[in-house]
């Protein structure tokens, strides 16, 4: 099996991750709640959370759709809004200038 690596991996996948990242961190944020709780209540370690909000493509998919259940998103995913992900992203990147 090959390493898991941001060059080894198609770029659609690495932009999915990245702004699935992005949307549980603002969901997370708006529901009042630290990266500690989440991960409490999601079954994972903080720092495995952090990786997730990063869009990490390492973390094991359990623990990302543990996260996506917890802020009730699972059922969200088969029907994912491109605009609200687009703006976020765009949001994110207007940050970081």
């Amino acid at each position: 099996m090959r390493e898991i690596t941001p060059e080894s991996l198609p770029r659609p996948v690495l932009e999915f991750t990245y702004a699935t990242g992005i949307l549980i961190a603002d969901i997370r944020k708006r529901k009042g709640m630290t990266q500690k709780e989440l991960a409490e209540v999601a079954g994972i370690g903080r720092n495995t959370l952090v990786e997730i909000e990063k869009g990490s493509p390492k973390v094991q998919m359990a623990h990302w759709l543990c996260v996506l259940h917890q802020l009730d998103l699972l059922g969200f995913i088969s029907s994912w809004p491109s605009v609200e992900l687009a703006k976020l992203m765009d949001n994110q990147s207007q940050k970081k200038r």
